[in-house]
């Protein structure tokens, strides 16, 4: 009789990260092979799963993401003969999620944000969100794709309390199962809108003007306008200042207004827009210098090649 050798060249290649249904081996003088596995690296008898005359062994349905240790005994008649301890790590296909800061923070809304890789398989996305870590509410994205790349996503929600922290976290759910980003928080807007105060216009001259304004954000990002026109009964014109930050101080602004007419009263306002909403400033209003009329007189001292030319300013 054959004494058996250990079995060896295991396929997997030992250490592998795999998503393999069957093991194999190579045999020596082995009529049957007893086959142990487990997820502790220590091999012992309560880890015999099976014997086979086969050199292959067909996986069960595997955790994954999970690290497996296996060995094989080579039998023939009463030797027993066993093989190194092998390992081999299943595929973890579950998606990759990060749940990204929020943005577009209002008084009452928010853009939740996350990166995904659904790693090939049909993916759906939730933000679980609350005013604490147990959040206890739910915003479906639904099916974002299959993409194995990581990709941004986001989703806008409104209805929230102003200046009041919450919480949130990205889910991501495929065949494969479900993994969780971590946690983020925010802090809502201010409950007050911006302040503004149309301040009274400023270097009036026969065609310009400055108009004049000073503006709190209340702590969100703020735009000024002006509105303006020759009619108190509305305003044909409005300047688009830009952005005036987010503080919470109160800080001047101005726009030099060109390309006005003479003799004219002109009204004006300031207009602060945040996300917490619309606020105005009062009324002020300005006059143009008066127009200049210019009267040509007739010329004096008149030569055969010079002359006095003469205007009057009115």
């Amino acid at each position: 009789d054959f004494i058996a050798g250990p079995p060896h060249t295991p396929d997997p290649v030992n250490g592998r990260i795999v998503d393999a249904t069957v093991l194999t081996w190579e045999g020596i003088n082995s009529s049957s092979y007893r086959f142990y596995m487990s997820t502790n690296p220590v091999i012992g008898k309560s880890d015999y799963v099976g014997e086979t005359t086969n050199t292959h062994w067909t996986l069960p349905a595997l955790t994954e993401g999970t690290t497996y240790y296996w060995q094989v005994a080579g039998v023939n008649g009463k030797s027993l003969a066993f093989s190194d301890v092998w390992s081999f790590t299943t595929t973890d296909l579950r998606p990759l999620v990060t749940t990204l800061t929020g943005s577009d923070i209002g008084k009452n809304s928010v853009r939740f944000n996350a990166k995904v890789n659904a790693n090939g398989l049909h993916t759906k996305l939730t933000f679980r969100w609350g005013k604490t870590i147990e959040y206890g509410n739910l915003l479906h994205v639904d099916d974002i794709g299959n993409s194995t790349n990581a990709t941004d996503f986001g989703a806008y929600f409104s209805g929230l309390t102003c200046e009041t922290e919450y919480h949130y976290r990205a889910v991501g759910t495929n065949d494969a199962g479900v993994r969780e980003g971590e946690d983020q928080s925010f802090i809502t807007g201010s409950c007050q809108n911006a302040i503004v105060t149309t301040e009274p216009g400023t270097g009036e001259q026969l065609y310009k003007a400055t108009l004049n304004a000073t503006v709190n954000p209340s702590g969100l990002n703020t735009s000024l306008y002006f509105d303006w026109g020759s009619s108190e009964l509305g305003y044909q014109h409005t300047v688009d200042y830009g952005d005036v930050g987010s503080g919470t101080e109160t800080e001047p602004f101005s726009f030099a207004l060109p390309d006005l007419n003479c003799s004219t009263t002109y009204y004006y306002r300031a207009r602060a827009v945040n996300s917490s909403g619309t606020s105005y400033g009062e009324q002020q209003t300005f006059d143009s210098l008066d127009c200049i009329t210019l009267t040509t007189n007739p010329a004096t001292d008149i030569t055969k090649i010079s002359a006095s030319l003469h205007l009057t300013a009115n």
